[in-house]
């Protein structure tokens, strides 16, 4: 990964005559106040969920700029969370086995429109099964238009004790197909397993071997593991899963297990570090054009959309292996995962190249909502070009807007707050709001410590005032009628 440039190295002398210092430095000191705000929403959010565990990673321009972990790996052991402990990343790791498969198309090993049946012939569904339409085709299959059941026979989920390839495999005359071969969406764990057999088919490698040797080594990111551990190993810490808390708020403990014949759609461990290098590699690529695993245009491809269905209610778009999502209205590509007690989400938007990873350690957490928090509080500063209006430049006499950053709350209540700069405001999150961007509140300064709310139609209203002590260390906010006392 990246860890070098600088935000702004776009333009050498030219963008650094337009651009002042003080405005970089303004831009720096609002970025790092979103990240404080962002980390203050996650621990709120997972404290009141009674999230064991958790991490989240951003990603931009190749740079990991930010990474946190919150409470525990192992919660019975003390073992604090990292943002390197590894996680169950479940269908994230659809994402990696539809690479293997596009590294093979690029070796000219497979073709994306070849049948299934010619790598394995034992699933040849018959012609009234298959509707007299085409055969299902590898190109089917990477976008989920393959037609073919979510599920084989036999699965695993309820009770962790997933199917061996062969048993997954010897299902092949049981299993009949939902759908023909692209005329309907469905999401099909069964398909990206066979994907997996299919790069073994085209390869003559196992499938594990294949998948280290040819994408994660390259990659950088040979700790990421095809399948879970069953226990940490040193270098790899490897948090403990969590069920949903019962009654007394306990949550059971979910016994190691590892995904066998569903390793290539659900398999993988990882960390937050890891999927950011994970997303530094693909904006590495589009940008130089440098053939790193796969080509750019590969890569674009998979990208791209391959399905799409204006009638479809649910409003599924996908690319290879890829899904196409909104976050705050912003386009994203990547995947989510759920697996026994463990959750994550992957999100990246090549046009802006930001990404952001979450994962959680229970079932009953969304990772999906803490990247959407993360990205409402942060992406508008990542997004944000710098300015070079001076016409406001700092008076002497005011006070630093940095004074009044910080946590703001009444204990034992569900009213706590987030106050951090942005430009010449001041912008307010509540940090028990599941969409803390979308109901953020900004203060307008006013001149010494005093701001005004904006209010929904942009006019001002409500007055808001800190209060110092005697050192003039801020330390308590007064707004609509209440006294809110600082918390940190």
């Amino acid at each position: 990964m990246k860890r070098t440039k600088t935000a702004l190295a776009i333009g050498g002398a030219v963008v650094a005559a337009a651009i002042s210092t003080q405005t970089l430095a303004s831009a720096t000191a609002d970025r790092d106040a979103a990240l404080r705000a962002a980390e203050a929403w996650m621990t709120k959010q997972m404290h009141v969920g009674l999230v064991p565990g958790a991490t989240a990673a951003i990603v931009h321009d190749q740079d990991l700029i930010w990474s946190t972990a919150y409470g525990f790996a192992d919660r019975e052991a003390g073992t604090p969370m990292t943002a390197e402990t590894d996680f169950s990343v479940c269908s994230i790791s659809k994402l990696f086995t539809s690479i293997g498969v596009m590294t093979l198309v690029e070796d000219g090993r497979v073709d994306l429109d070849d049948p299934l049946t010619k790598f394995l012939p034992n699933w040849a569904f018959t012609e009234a099964a298959r509707g007299g339409s085409d055969q299902v085709t590898i190109r089917d299959m990477l976008s989920h238009a393959a037609g073919f059941p979510r599920e084989p026979m036999t699965t695993g989920w309820a009770n962790s004790d997933f199917p061996t390839t062969a048993e997954v495999l010897a299902q092949a005359g049981e299993v009949a197909p939902l759908y023909e071969p692209a005329d309907t969406w469905q999401y099909s764990n069964l398909a990206m397993s066979l994907l997996g057999q299919v790069i073994e088919a085209a390869s003559g490698t196992d499938y594990d071997s294949y998948i280290r040797s040819e994408v994660l080594a390259p990659l950088n990111l040979r700790g990421i593991s095809t399948d879970l551990p069953l226990e940490s190993t040193p270098g790899r810490p490897f948090s403990r899963g969590y069920f949903m808390y019962d009654e007394q708020a306990v949550r059971p403990v979910v016994e190691p297990y590892t995904l066998n014949g569903y390793a290539p759609a659900a398999g993988f461990a990882a960390s937050v570090i890891d999927l950011a290098e994970f997303a530094s590699w693909q904006f590495r690529v589009l940008e130089t054009g440098e053939t790193e695993v796969l080509s750019r245009p590969a890569l674009r491809n998979m990208h791209r959309v391959h399905w799409y269905d204006p009638a479809d209610e649910n409003g599924n778009v996908w690319g290879f292996g890829f899904s196409h999502m909104k976050i705050n209205d912003q386009p994203f590509i990547g995947h989510g995962g759920y697996c026994p007690g463990y959750r994550a989400q992957f999100a990246m938007n090549p046009a802006t190249k930001t990404a952001f990873a979450a994962m959680v350690n229970v079932n009953d957490a969304s990772p999906y909502d803490l990247v959407a928090g993360i990205e409402g509080i942060v992406g508008p500063v990542l997004a944000a070009e710098p300015s070079s209006d001076e016409s406001a430049a700092d008076d002497a006499n005011e006070p630093v807007l940095s004074d009044f950053e910080g946590r703001f709350g009444q204990t034992n209540f569900p009213y706590e707050m987030y106050v951090a700069p942005r430009g010449d405001d001041l912008l307010v999150y509540n940090l028990y709001s599941r969409e803390p961007a979308r109901n953020a509140t900004t203060l307008k300064h006013q001149g010494g410590d005093r701001f005004r709310a904006l209010n929904g139609k942009g006019n001002l209203g409500a007055e808001a005032t800190f209060n110092r002590d005697e050192s003039g260390r801020v330390v308590s906010l007064h707004w609509e009628g209440e006294t809110i006392a600082r918390m940190d």
